[in-house]
């Protein structure tokens, strides 16, 4: 059986906020807000950050981290437009996953009873790994 090799501890991240990354910002996108291009001046790829948590990558993994709580109220008040001071934080005990190849995703469920109104469970069909899946309520049939 082949196993994964082990995945390796997050790093800490400090993070510095200044004034022209504030400036350069923008309020209420995820991608472009000033944690969001904090990360990626210090060469983090892939950023994607909520007033709750930030995740980005680096190579083969992706970090996830949870937001300190004086950032998710400085990323709230840029959000309304108020002026916010430069500043600085850091990310601690994060969690780390090995990043999904592109087209590894699994195909969406596809529901092949489409009427709503009709009655009985419904079927869902689903591929993985190129094997048809049928499951029918809650049993699976194929």
């Amino acid at each position: 059986m082949i196993t994964d090799p082990p995945l390796p501890k997050p790093p800490t991240v400090h993070v510095y906020v200044s004034k022209e990354i504030i400036a350069r910002a923008k309020p209420e996108n995820f991608s472009r807000c000033m944690v969001a291009e904090a990360l990626r001046q210090q060469g983090w790829e892939t950023i994607d950050v909520t007033s709750q948590r930030a995740k980005f990558a680096l190579g083969p993994y992706r970090y996830f981290y949870e937001m300190p709580i004086r950032v998710m109220e400085a990323i709230s008040k840029f959000d309304k437009g108020i002026p916010v001071k430069p500043f600085s934080f850091t990310f601690q005990d994060g969690t780390v996953k090995l990043r999904r190849k592109m087209g590894s995703r699994k195909a969406p469920y596809r529901f092949a009873n489409k009427s709503k109104t009709a009655g009985g469970p419904k079927k869902c069909i689903r591929r993985v790994r190129g094997l048809k899946t049928v499951w029918i309520g809650d049993r699976q049939v194929g």
